[in-house]
């Protein structure tokens, strides 16, 4: 989960940790069962929690915290450590743990979550029910001696200091019981007990009444059942981790899942409506135009999509020949004039230290599907403010990226990150704006509704509004304390991730 991760390696950040926990949430309202999700650094202070009584405490001293870093450290994988007494909400719980990696291979902290065991609970206390038994039952780790369950609510959590209980557990861990079972008793009670290796477990059942021995046989049938109820508590919440998953791989491919096929159909429509003398059908073709910009932004992007026709034309011409011809001009026309396209310029241009370390990160990590994806993400942006010949060499990257061409990829990687960093020298040129008393600072009350003003745009997809607003702002310095922020707007635009906007201003 991208927030996660980001707040771990920023968890000062306001803004990173109010993201973090919006996300959490989020993900959370699927599961009915669940007690907390939560990422935490490795002193275990909490950062986000489903839960707002848990967030910015730390709930393990100092010992305790490394003992679980070191677990979690050799296990590198998600795994789970039985069942405990939830701190806040004084429930049992199974807790699940697993590493947070940055984007290398260096751990800077964990998820966690909780599942209650009701489920769990109510098959015990249905225990005494079903076989008719009058007394009390224990289920406690024998690895800690520490209750786990106990009739008397005030044992769950506490060490185990009876001498029959410990003596049985002793002979059990041994293995000297009979199949897993082990038998006691004394002047007042009979117990039996049943030991679960692979938890490391002990339940014990205790009566005052001897019959307790022959109801034995029902009681391993309701251990069975237990049993079951805990393997599905087990598997849920590694499906719920291996869903998280899922749900991420899906989001960070999903616009340009989608943005492919909206190019393909609006592209051969412009043609339609351009070449059909039929009025009826270019009627229609009109109704798609209007229906594709309101989906796809503005007439902008419809205009990228002469690129993938060009390339299909060259595809599937077998004779002649197929030309086309873009000048600086042309440039401004799609975009409508100089006022739309200059905040386009800004956007490619503020945001190249970032294109360049992230295609360079995949590259080095020998990612092969992130790295095609970004380099058909620089593709779009170099061709969206005209630069087609760097375009088309990041296309000639992605199209190895698809076809696991990595010999084409490391000859001429090298040169594409050069020219990409070529870039930064003529456009700062341009765009950098003079010091001059004449730029003043945008005061809060500005920010404030022009940050409004952003929200509503993005809420509505409207991407003419939002490069009108940041032409607008051109004309002003952005406060130091809003920086990052405005930043952070600025590459969600440069994406069309709306989405991604309403988060960060949240």
């Amino acid at each position: 989960m991208k927030e996660i991760r980001e707040v771990l390696q920023h968890p000062d950040d306001p803004a990173y940790i109010q993201a973090a926990r919006a996300q959490t949430k989020l993900y959370a309202k699927g599961y009915d069962d669940i007690e907390g999700i939560y990422a935490a650094q490795w002193d275990t202070f909490v950062l986000t929690h489903i839960n707002p009584n848990s967030v910015d405490k730390t709930f393990r001293d100092a010992d305790a915290a490394k003992e679980l870093e070191n677990m979690i450290r050799d296990r590198a994988d998600v795994f789970c450590t039985g069942i405990v007494l939830a701190p806040v909400t004084k429930r049992m719980v199974i807790p699940v743990y697993a590493p947070v990696y940055d984007d290398g291979d260096h751990m800077t902290g964990f998820v966690g979550g909780a599942f209650y065991t009701d489920g769990l609970e109510q098959r015990l206390n249905a225990i005494s029910d079903e076989s008719g038994i009058g007394g009390s039952y224990s289920l406690i780790n024998a690895a800690t001696g520490i209750y786990i369950f106990d009739t008397d609510t005030n044992l769950v959590g506490t060490e185990c200091k009876d001498a029959g209980e410990l003596e049985a557990i002793s002979v059990l861990r041994a293995g000297n019981g009979t199949g897993g079972s082990y038998s006691y008793s004394n002047e007042d009670t009979v117990a039996c007990c049943y030991y679960m290796a692979d938890r490391d477990w002990v339940f014990i059942v205790m009566d005052l009444h001897s019959a307790l021995l022959a109801q034995n046989e029902q009681i391993s049938e309701n251990l069975q059942m237990w049993e079951a109820e805990g393997d599905r508590l087990l598997n849920m919440s590694e499906q719920a981790m291996a869903a998280n998953a899922a749900k991420s791989a899906f989001l960070s491919n999903m616009s340009h899942e989608i943005r492919t096929p909206i190019n393909a159909i609006l592209g051969m429509n412009e043609m339609i409506f351009r070449e059909c003398a039929d009025n009826n059908i270019v009627a229609y073709s009109e109704s798609i135009k209007i229906a594709g910009s309101t989906l796809h932004g503005d007439e902008i992007r419809i205009k990228q999509v002469i690129t993938n026709i060009l390339t299909n034309a060259v595809k599937y011409t077998e004779k002649g020949r197929v030309t086309f011809q873009v000048t600086f001009e042309t440039d401004l026309k799609n975009c409508g004039d100089l006022d739309a396209y200059m905040p386009l310029l800004r956007v490619f241009y503020e945001n190249l230290d970032h294109f360049g370390e992230e295609i360079e990160s995949l590259y080095r990590q020998g990612d092969l599907k992130n790295y095609t994806i970004k380099a058909h993400a620089l593709k779009s942006s170099a061709r969206l403010i005209g630069a087609l010949a760097y375009g088309e060499k990041a296309q000639r990257l992605e199209n190895a990226g698809k076809s696991g061409d990595t010999d084409h990829i490391d000859a001429e990687h090298e040169a594409f990150m050069q020219e990409l960093r070529s870039f930064q020298e003529p456009l700062s040129k341009v765009l950098e704006k003079p010091a001059s008393a004449e730029i003043i600072e945008a005061d809060e009350e500005l920010m404030e509704a022009v940050l409004d003003e952003i929200r509503d745009a993005a809420e509505n997809m409207d991407t003419d509004r939002l490069d009108e607003i940041f032409s607008e702002m051109n004309d002003y310095l952005i406060p130091q304390a809003q920086a990052t922020l405005w930043k952070d707007i600025l590459e969600a635009a440069s994406r069309y991730d709306y989405e991604a906007i309403t988060r960060i201003l949240e």
